[in-house]
């Protein structure tokens, strides 16, 4: 399973992600991905439940344009694909009433399609991050491996290296920083009731804070709206889901 990501509709997107070879936007390129994946690829493992994870990152201009998007995968094979929407985490002061009921509409739209849909850490998951999972790794275009694509990946913090026979070099003093304890494992989290669907703030933020040291970091503090409205709408989406799939496989 993979993640593949989208920064807004066509114009946004590519405003922010283009070639460097030929300045073009990759938002059609990345679409196409998809039509690809959804075609071609086949759900072998039973123990997989999608192939790709579609992550939509957004602010408070993106969630206006989301039906562009929406247009593009709605006729997606949704057994193959969960979407995850994450705001960018420079615009999570700048959330409003506009912004709370855009979401929510998002969400339900997305799940009335057939979607899976998870939201910061809202995202059915069993882990903090993807980057706590061992095997999980960001291969830059220059051979340089890292754990987090949540910052810019600099020469001087990779974290391993592609060998010339394609196996991935790790340096392991990184990998222990990471692995040694679990993000949860501090009075804050173990105290909360949202731990089992939270996992605790991500390796990379326990880092840089020092492992424990979570008031500033917490993920309760970056919700977009009340967390009374993320459970109510998450009973709603699942519901959602369970009927739509109840049609087709009645």
């Amino acid at each position: 399973m993979f993640q593949i990501t989208l920064d807004g509709n066509r114009e946004k997107h590519n405003n922010v992600r283009a070639f460097k070879s030929s300045h073009n936007g990759s938002f059609d390129t990345i679409i196409n991905a998809f039509k690809l994946i959804s075609e071609h690829i086949s759900l072998t493992n039973p123990e997989i439940a999608s192939v790709a994870t579609i992550r939509i990152n957004y602010d408070n201009a993106t969630l206006r344009g989301i039906n562009e998007i929406i247009e593009e995968i709605k006729n997606l094979d949704k057994r193959k694909f969960v979407i995850h929407l994450e705001r960018v985490w420079q615009t999570k002061d700048k959330v409003n009433e506009e912004q709370k009921k855009l979401l929510k509409d998002t969400i339900r739209r997305l799940s009335s399609l057939g979607f899976r849909v998870g939201h910061g850490l809202f995202g059915r998951k069993s882990y903090s991050c993807p980057a706590e999972v061992y095997n999980y790794a960001i291969v830059n275009y220059d051979g340089l491996v890292y754990k987090c694509n949540g910052r810019n990946l600099e020469k001087e913090k990779f974290e391993g290296v592609i060998s010339e026979i394609g196996d991935i070099e790790w340096n392991n003093s990184f990998l222990v920083k990471r692995t040694s304890v679990a993000t949860f494992e501090n009075e804050r989290c173990i105290n909360c009731k949202m731990l089992p669907q939270c996992m605790g703030p991500c390796s990379q933020k326990q880092i840089e804070h020092g492992w424990g040291n979570i008031d500033d970091i917490c993920s309760l503090n970056a919700i977009d709206i009340p967390l009374e409205d993320y459970l109510t709408l998450d009973f709603e989406t699942r519901y959602i889901i369970e009927q739509s799939v109840q049609e087709i496989n009645p």
